[in-house]
């Protein structure tokens, strides 16, 4: 696969491309087949001491309350977004300030302390 490079991001060239698209074909049908796989078991029931097992491995003992909160009661932030570049990740969202959306970014270092850089869309 090629890589170009592009204000940091990188591309896929046109192999990748063609490769993309053969595996495209393969993913239909593995969701094709698991939709005949699924309606085939639609009728067995998963056991709760089952449920309560997955449970327990995936909870988590962390409750963190939002990361992001809006600079006063007038204004909504919803529809986060995060992605990392480098060392940083970074979310855009959208703050709702009851004439229209707005779109906002925030960087951070550890997902859990932000810092807003600022509105990259507004109205």
């Amino acid at each position: 696969m090629t890589e170009q490079s592009k204000s940091g991001f990188k591309f896929l060239g046109h192999e990748a491309t063609k490769a993309l698209r053969i595996n495209r074909g393969f993913f239909v049908l593995l969701c094709v087949l698991c939709v005949f796989a699924a309606k085939s078991n639609a009728q067995r029931e998963v056991p709760q001491s089952v449920m309560q097992q997955i449970y327990e491995e995936v909870k988590t003992p962390y409750k963190y309350d939002m990361v992001i909160t809006p600079a006063d009661s007038t204004k909504k932030i919803d529809c986060p977004s995060v992605f990392r570049k480098g060392k940083n990740w970074y979310m855009t969202y959208i703050q709702f300030t009851g004439r229209g959306y707005e779109t906002w970014l925030a960087k951070s270092k550890n997902l859990l302390e932000w810092k807003t850089l600022g509105r990259i869309m507004s109205f």
